[in-house]
């Protein structure tokens, strides 16, 4: 798949989105400063703010990658020869592992709209909240974003027209098993690959 976006698109760099996921103009000018002609990198990984409102996110999985701490970071900047990797058994969630040829970057670039407050989708991957969540059950992970929302950006969100009823996902199963409902704050900081599995139920 990204072999052939390469070679339809014709590029050098390809940034990786999902249909909920928003990156904001400031990523232009971090590709071009780290990927360029000369650069030792070949991928780019950044955090996600899971936005709940305009100005709120989940502030959760936090995690160090290259000596860089991030919040729930995905490498989502990549070169050709950069491969998808199962992240699970069953194959659901593929994911890019940063390398010693990724460079992490904190900073306010890409945004995710899956569990905004107006999404009627379900939740499948916060396995610390329900399947639809309230705003009081969301309340104690989110945390006011630092920065504010690129006029751009804003506008998107304004012009999205969400379903009126609630939705279904057919792979929302396979992330059922994994859900517990009393993790704490302090707990779902923590990201996944750092937790301590004697501790994780």
């Amino acid at each position: 798949m990204i072999e052939t976006a390469f070679e339809r698109l014709q590029c050098d760099v390809l940034v990786l989105s999902d249909a909920d996921e928003l990156f904001s103009p400031l990523t232009r000018a971090l590709i071009t400063s780290v990927m360029n002609q000369n650069s030792p990198y070949n991928s780019v990984c950044i955090p996600i703010y899971h936005l709940h409102q305009t100005d709120t996110y989940f502030h959760i999985w936090q995690t160090e990658f290259n000596g860089v701490r991030l919040i729930d970071p995905h490498v989502r900047i990549i070169r050709r020869g950069v491969k998808y990797q199962a992240l699970f058994k069953d194959g659901s969630h593929p994911t890019i592992p940063p390398t010693a040829a990724t460079f992490c970057c904190p900073g306010p670039y890409h945004y995710h709209l899956k569990y905004y407050h107006l999404s009627p989708f379900p939740n499948y991957a916060f396995d610390f909240l329900p399947r639809y969540f309230s705003i009081e059950q969301a309340r104690p992970y989110l945390m006011p974003l630092d920065h504010t929302l690129d006029n751009s950006l804003l506008q998107l969100i304004q012009e999205l027209d969400w379903p009126p009823s609630k939705q279904d996902a057919d792979y929302y199963s396979a992330y059922e098993s994994r859900r517990n409902l009393q993790q704490s704050a302090e707990q779902v900081l923590v990201h996944p690959r750092d937790r301590n599995p004697t501790n994780e139920s």
